[in-house]
């Protein structure tokens, strides 16, 4: 039983490196700030940073570019977002950044 779990547990994260390893950077893309070359973030993830956000206290409003809105619905243009200028994934979340 435990070598089964075992197995599943490997499968899952075989599973789970084949989708981040483009995500991560690993295909030589480069990483691009806002619009510099059209890049969209996708849709799925878009979401998925918002409803992160709704988790945070940004009393400094260093999240306030994160917006749904259609002038900020391109995730690729919000501060501290990094993304992959060929698959427009975000590669890079940047929370230190003084300015953010």
């Amino acid at each position: 039983m435990t070598l089964f779990l075992g197995g599943k547990l490997l499968l899952a994260c075989l599973t789970l490196l084949v989708h981040l390893i483009p995500a991560l950077g690993f295909n030589n893309s480069r990483v691009v700030v806002g619009d510099a070359n059209n890049v969209v973030c996708l849709e799925g993830e878009r979401q998925a940073f918002l409803q992160l956000k709704k988790g945070f206290v940004d009393d400094y409003g260093r999240l306030s570019s994160w917006r749904s809105e259609d002038e900020k619905k391109n995730c690729c243009n919000w501060e501290g977002v990094y993304c992959s200028n060929q698959t427009g994934h975000v590669l890079e979340l940047h929370f230190l950044n003084p300015n953010l």
